[in-house]
């Protein structure tokens, strides 16, 4: 059993899961294999849990399945950022190291790769702003869920009483009130989606890539979910889109395959910031 927040829940089994895999596989194309099964399995216990689909109806309830709850579970199965400006450190790097010192009679291009929420995306669009070179940018995000997107577009905050999204802004961006970019719409907390104007958005997976060449491209905490044997995969196709000397930012737990490394030059180690050779 796994503890959560509402409580223990029991992680499905492997026969459950197997059965949603070849669901989402019919409905969809998408075959899930390369995911980490223990992990795969934990996070589709939460996306069951909250679809209100309990081991007393699995049976039941996964035949009828909707196309919508389907692209609730692709949302819940990958893991999402939970706050802004999460681990400080790195986003104080990125502003004052690499943005600040770009050109700016020139264009350049994000990735936002498997995202499932959108605070990464809400960071860098408060720094773009702050540092006023937010029309020198083009920025695509990418998720394997309609649903995903749907949130981000929207401007929706994952935890919007976390705190802690509060004391990192003011960490980084500390001559300007949050207010400026997070306001209340419908009771709910959500970030300015007027600054998500001309967000390239696509619904694919993570092998799916967009074929081209981005300047920076943000992959943090992504491949915490795959299982070893697609990790090196996941991350020969990243390095392929990314541009010489244009930048991968990862997960601060993450580590990148020798073999991938090796086409980096390291400029941050405990922020995970590379730059391509």
């Amino acid at each position: 059993m796994h503890k959560y927040r509402h409580g223990i829940l029991n992680i499905i089994d492997r026969q459950t899961s197997d059965i949603i895999k070849k669901i989402i596989f019919k409905e969809f194309a998408i075959d899930l294999s390369f995911l980490e099964d223990f992990i795969f399995r934990k996070r589709l216990t939460y996306s069951l849990n909250f679809l209100n689909i309990t081991p007393l109806n699995y049976n039941e309830q996964i035949t009828i399945i909707t196309n919508n709850q389907l692209q609730i579970i692709l949302h819940c199965v990958f893991p999402d950022e939970t706050e802004l400006f999460r681990d400080t450190d790195m986003w104080n790097l990125l502003k004052i190291y690499i943005l600040s010192k770009i050109n700016r009679e020139n264009k350049y291009k994000i990735l936002f790769f498997n995202a499932t929420a959108g605070e990464d995306l809400y960071s860098t669009l408060i720094l773009l702003n702050e540092l006023k070179i937010k029309d020198n940018f083009e920025i695509t995000l990418i998720s394997p869920s309609t649903y995903s997107i749907e949130k981000i577009k929207n401007g929706i905050i994952s935890q919007p009483k976390n705190r802690t999204s509060i004391l990192n802004y003011k960490t980084v961006i500390p001559k300007e009130s949050i207010t400026k970019y997070l306001g209340y719409i419908n009771n709910t907390l959500s970030f300015d989606n007027n600054l998500l104007n001309n967000i390239n958005f696509i619904n694919c997976l993570p092998f799916d890539i967009v074929s081209e060449d981005f300047d920076i491209v943000f992959s943090r905490n992504k491949a915490l979910c795959f299982n070893n044997l697609n990790i090196e995969s996941l991350f020969v196709e990243i390095s392929k889109n990314i541009k010489q000397l244009g930048y991968m930012i990862i997960g601060t737990n993450e580590n990148t395959p020798n073999n991938i490394i090796n086409s980096f030059k390291i400029i941050y180690n405990n922020e995970k910031i590379f730059q391509k050779k």
